[in-house]
């Protein structure tokens, strides 16, 4: 009976005591971290599982004269037969031995795409000018019988009925053949240039797939009449299989679709139930070759198709579709592959893709998808149930057949990617997560080191063993940056599998500083509305810079919550006044109207407090460069006047500020809105003194009032007023 334990694994690590306050934790169950691992005999699934693989045999190493093996068939005799390429060999296996049973004659770089075993012969598709189809004695002692199909170059697969009649379905005229009476007749002529796959249902229904238009056809096998159950948005179907549900499964292989690489899609939240009648009434499936056109309620499994995906969505890979009796059309599986081959086996669908020689193991039902194989060949070109429940597996670029038994490996491992705590840690507690039926068995052990990649002279060495059912084990890991784990997964009975569901391992690090990166420190000018007097009058809009904006940024090593202290002090002084405390975020304004004229310096202190105890919280400051402040207006002495002729008055005046250049000077006569420029006597303002001659006039007969206005950098104006008098002529 399965039992589902949670197990904890105390981690104790022996280390320099230090009194770390965040403890932070890796959880490893997402698809896209376990991807990242090393497999012996495990594999991982799309719901975050890992687990014991098939066991699997190479059957024979790569030939130079086979590089691909195009098809695989079990014979009565319990050989298996390889249809390979480009010597045009059929290979024999059994009992550990490899023969050539066949050979094309008299021909070169040639292909057998297609076998089929029946009633003690075994039939070769064979490409060429005039696609041949031979009848190969197993025993080797007759000479094979061979059909040349008319108009067909390729024989890409062939299959047999439930009534004996074996089809071939051929290309690029899309022809689909059936041996009756002794000879291969034309039943069905597709629309499209390649029939590329073939399936039968055990109603003698025929399921084809096409390229050029991805189309999954029902061919009728006596009228020979062909009906679209799909039209896949890819231009190509690579396999097609009918499961036992019933179902259709068919794999898209469009080559510009896979890319290098792979990943996984999120982990979805659950696990999916089984689908139910919201009456309570059950449907019964209808079988995928019945005639009968009495509806049946679709039964949701996998995703809905990329081609109902929303407008503007980008499309990316091959998919495998499940279209059931009803012709309800989901995606159970899409990644950057071509899916070549399509077996299924205890209700688990196998497909074998390129270009990365991954074989996939898919569970509709379940919501799951892992990748139970990883071949060094490119492709798997084709695979083959077994009269044993085993799966036969040719594989191409390099050629290869390998057999995956029924049966669960005894005995397999997971190594993690390593986990970068991004600074020396100590490690705290693991814990794994495992369903564990009875027999079977999970370990853990765990090494550490303060490389990115793994030196095994510079790491440490894996702990013992230690069991995840059972109590805490003390594991002598010192602190280090990087970290890996390493599942061992076993079982007594090669019928059940362990599944590790979750792996979490916790860390602290040492409590280190934050550091303040940037303070700079500024008038805090503020954008005025726009005046609405003419332009010449904007002069007098003057608002003095009295306020300081002070900015920083700051970031802390152990990712904790930051506040910040605002200090000021006089520059030559040394001590600090307090201007605020705890501010939660940047920017500090500072009124400076409180304080004296002169050279200041701010200082910010960050402090991690909000994280920490204070036994433990730590702090880091910055001190700015000095800056003025300057809220007192500039002097405008000597100021003198003298009537020239015509009512004109000539004006000068010493201008100076104690902190800051004068930056502007004006003159308003009569107390009117219009201000007008006055340019020093050198021609700029650059400097903390200027003078300044200008004239004023001609005036009106009668007194007047002249302000004279000088302006500081800091935005601080001094006015001073003179009366004049212009007498008549």
């Amino acid at each position: 009976m399965t039992r589902l334990i949670e197990s904890a694994v105390l981690v104790m690590l022996f280390c320099v005591s230090a009194e770390a306050v965040k403890t932070e934790r890796w959880v490893e169950n997402e698809p896209q971290q376990l991807e990242e691992g090393q497999f012996e005999n495990t594999v991982s699934t799309s719901l975050g599982q890992i687990l014991l693989d098939r066991s699997a045999e190479e059957m024979f190493a790569a030939r130079d004269d086979v590089d691909y093996v195009h098809a695989l068939v079990e014979g009565a005799d319990g050989a298996l037969y390889a249809g390979t390429g480009p010597s045009g060999l059929v290979l024999k296996i059994h009992d550990g031995a490899v023969s050539e049973l066949f050979k094309v004659p008299d021909r070169e770089n040639v292909n057998v795409w297609s076998l089929l075993w029946t009633e003690g012969t075994l039939f070769a598709g064979v490409d060429g000018p005039e696609a041949t189809v031979y009848a190969i004695d197993p025993a080797g002692g007759v000479e094979p019988a061979r059909w040349s199909l008319a108009g067909a170059h390729y024989v890409w697969a062939m299959v047999q009925a439930p009534d004996g009649t074996a089809y071939a379905a051929t290309g690029p005229e899309g022809k689909l053949f059936a041996l009756r009476d002794g000879v291969w007749q034309v039943v069905h002529d597709s629309e499209d240039e390649n029939l590329l796959c073939l399936a039968v249902a055990k109603s003698g229904t025929l399921y084809a797939g096409t390229d050029g238009r991805g189309l999954v056809l029902r061919i009728d096998p006596v009228s020979g009449k062909s009906f679209v159950l799909y039209d896949a948005i890819e231009d190509e179907i690579g396999a097609v299989v009918v499961g036992s549900d019933g179902a259709v499964y068919a794999g898209t292989a469009s080559a510009e679709q896979a890319k290098p690489g792979r990943s996984p899609e999120p982990r979805p939240g659950g696990k999916p139930e089984a689908p139910a009648s919201v009456s309570g009434e059950g449907s019964r499936a209808q079988a995928a070759g019945s005639a009968s056109t009495r509806p049946v309620r679709p039964v949701q499994m996998g995703r809905p198709p990329a081609s109902e995906a929303p407008r503007g969505k980008k499309i990316s890979g091959n998919a495998v579709y499940r279209i059931d009796a009803s012709g309800f059309v989901t995606e159970v599986l899409r990644e950057s592959m071509m899916v070549l081959s399509l077996a299924e086996v205890d209700g688990q669908l196998i497909a074998g893709t390129g270009n990365e020689g991954r074989i996939y193991g898919l569970r509709p039902s379940a919501d799951e998808v892992s990748v139970l194989r990883r071949l060094a060949s490119a492709h798997v070109s084709s695979l083959y149930l077994k009269a044993d429940g085993a799966i036969a597996v040719g594989a191409s670029n390099p050629g290869g057949v390998y057999v995956m038994s029924a049966d669960y490996a005894p005995r397999g491992t997971f190594v993690s990617r390593v986990l970068d705590a991004d600074r020396v840690s100590r490690w705290g507690q693991a814990r794994v997560w495992v369903n564990r039926p009875a027999g079977t068995g999970v370990t853990v052990a765990l090494r550490c080191g303060n490389t990115a990649e793994v030196v095994e002279s510079l790491w440490s060495d894996w702990s013992g063993e230690l069991p995840t059912a059972d109590a805490a084990a003390e594991v002598p890991l010192v602190p280090a940056r990087f970290l890996q784990y390493r599942l061992t997964l076993t079982t007594e009975d090669v019928a059940v599998s362990p599944a590790v569901d979750k792996v979490q391992i916790a860390r602290q690090a040492d409590n280190r500083p934050p550091i303040v990166t940037d303070l700079q420190a500024k008038p805090d000018v503020k954008k005025r509305p726009k005046p609405a007097q003419p332009a010449a009058r904007q002069a007098q809009n003057i608002s003095p810079q009295d306020v300081w904006l002070i900015e920083w940024t700051a970031t802390d090593g152990n990712g904790d919550t930051l506040v910040y202290d605002v200090f000021f002090r006089e520059v030559g002084r040394s001590g600090w006044i307090r201007l605020a405390e705890d501010v939660a975020k940047p920017p500090y304004r500072w009124e400076t109207r409180s304080v004296a004229d002169g050279l200041y310096q701010v200082r910010v202190v960050a402090k991690d407090t909000p994280d920490n105890p204070p036994q433990t919280a730590l702090s880091a400051g910055r001190v700015s460069d000095a800056i003025v402040v300057d809220n007192s207006p500039p002097e405008i002495k000597g100021l003198t006047t003298s009537k020239l002729a015509a009512g004109v008055v000539h004006i000068q005046a010493d201008l100076s500020d104690d902190w800051t250049n004068v930056t502007r000077c004006h003159y308003s006569v009569d107390s009117g809105e219009k201000w007008a420029a006055v340019l020093p006597n050198d021609g700029i303002f650059d400097s903390q003194s200027e003078q300044v001659r200008f004239r004023v006039g001609p005036l009106d007969v009668g007194d007047h009032r002249i302000a004279v206005r000088a302006i500081d950098e800091q935005g601080n104006a001094r006015y001073v007023v003179v009366s004049v008098t212009i007498g008549s002529e």
